[in-house]
């Protein structure tokens, strides 16, 4: 009889809160395309309603469709329950379709923890599956470096999770799903949303005292950044100079390392808060401005109004796209030890540059690695 009542007190307590958000939603009107971020702690208040050995409904695991999904949350066996964090659900709620993408952030929280007990920074990439051919060309390149493992691959649909794991089971792949169109292109307001999303689950991580290094799989590695990364002392951020030639220097946002201080914090929730609004009234296929699309420029100008601590990279060491074609790269002989490959739109486009140049490591198959070009720390690219 008491496990009944328990029971029914969570059943009443879940309709009242479903109800309650419904209103919320309602009565403040949000804008057509806004989004908003509702963090729902919904295992805390059951663990403190309940103080039985009752069987409850498992609410945070109610959103499992597909068996990639299913697969991932059994993975949750592989970690000690000391590293179990808060229990958190997070719904991220987009007026634009009317669909919220429910999703259980534990697992998230927990892998980046065991990467951070090993290695101390977190190294995160977002992709869904139209980019899962470039992410698995980069995987190749760096495994001479053995720096998979410190990787946590967040990717955004079934298709894109059961390609990593299914390739590479050890990986430590994590699903967020979140609905993109095929063939998003930079400029797009779209493409800037999907960016959003990904700012927002770095502000879930940093919250949570945890330090990351964001990169991207376009890029081409000859050597581990994380020993150049290392050797700043103090700094909030650490960045590539994407570019150099306005007031204001703009960091990459594809190559980022925010350590988790309370200067990082603040600068990237006033980043996340400011980029969702200004892509609050775009439709997605609308073109916009990066002034207030890019999240790398936004980002530039808040650390420098808020005299965030930034350590910039070696520019001979790390190059943006441009270093394929600009005459002051080739002048100066640089040989970098990271090459990105911005300035360059198109997902096509940056695997035909990687081919020509051969920096393709991925064999027809599209299973076998065929080399790794890792040279040394102090070496670089040709």
């Amino acid at each position: 009889m008491g496990k009944i009542r328990t029971y029914l007190r969570i059943t009443c307590f879940l309709m009242i809160a479903t109800t309650l958000v419904t209103y919320v939603k309602n009565r403040y009107n949000f804008s057509h395309e806004q989004i908003r971020f509702i963090e729902v702690g919904t295992n805390k208040v059951l663990h403190k309603m309940s103080k039985t050995d009752a069987i409850l409904p498992n609410t945070s695991e109610s959103k499992i469709v597909d068996t990639a999904r299913a697969s991932q949350l059994a993975e949750e066996q592989y970690y000690d329950n000391s590293d179990v964090l808060e229990n958190t659900e997070l719904t991220y709620v987009e007026t634009r379709n009317q669909n919220e993408h429910t999703y259980n952030v534990t697992l998230l929280l927990q892998t980046a923890e065991h990467i951070k007990k090993q290695n101390g920074i977190v190294t995160i990439q977002l992709l869904n599956n139209d980019y899962l051919q470039l992410t698995k060309n980069w995987i190749c390149n760096i495994d001479c470096l053995l720096f998979a493992s410190q990787v946590m691959f967040i990717v955004t649909d079934a298709e894109a999770y059961q390609g990593l794991k299914g390739w590479r089971p050890e990986l430590n792949v994590v699903l967020v799903e979140y609905d993109t169109p095929r063939g998003m292109t930079y400029g797009k307001a779209v493409y800037y949303k999907f960016m959003s999303f990904r700012t927002h689950i770095i502000d879930l991580l940093l919250q949570n005292g945890i330090s990351v290094f964001l990169c991207e799989a376009d890029a081409t590695w000859f050597g581990n950044p994380l020993l150049d990364i290392y050797k700043f002392n103090g700094k909030d951020v650490i960045s590539i100079v994407n570019d150099d030639t306005f007031n204001v220097r703009i960091l990459n946002g594809g190559f980022l390392f925010l350590n988790s201080t309370a200067a990082t914090k603040t600068a990237w929730r006033m980043l996340r808060n400011i980029h969702r609004d200004n892509l609050s009234t775009v439709n997605d296929n609308e073109k916009i401005s990066t002034k207030l699309g890019s999240e790398q420029n936004v980002f530039s100008h808040i650390v420098k109004d808020m005299n965030v601590n930034v350590g910039w990279l070696s520019t001979h060491r790390f190059v943006t796209g441009e270093w394929y074609s600009s005459e002051n790269y080739i002048l100066r002989k640089t040989t970098p030890i990271v090459i990105l490959n911005n300035f360059n739109k198109g997902i096509s486009a940056k695997v035909k540059r990687a081919k020509t140049r051969g920096y393709w490591f991925i064999g027809k198959d599209d299973k076998t690695c065929t080399t790794c070009p890792v040279l040394s720390s102090e070496n670089g690219a040709d």
